[in-house]
C-alpha cells in the first residue's frame, strides 16, 4: 500500500504513515 492508505481489516484499522509499508498505524474500528 502507499502512504495515506488505510485499509480495515478484522475490525482493526491499518494506515500507512510513512513510505515504509512495514510503518503502520493500528486503529481500533467501531464494529458495527
Amino acid at each position: 500500500p502507499r502512504r495515506g492508505d488505510s485499509v480495515e481489516a478484522g475490525g482493526w484499522r491499518f494506515e500507512v504513515v510513512s513510505a515504509d509499508r512495514r510503518r503502520v498505524k493500528r486503529l481500533r474500528v467501531s464494529s458495527t
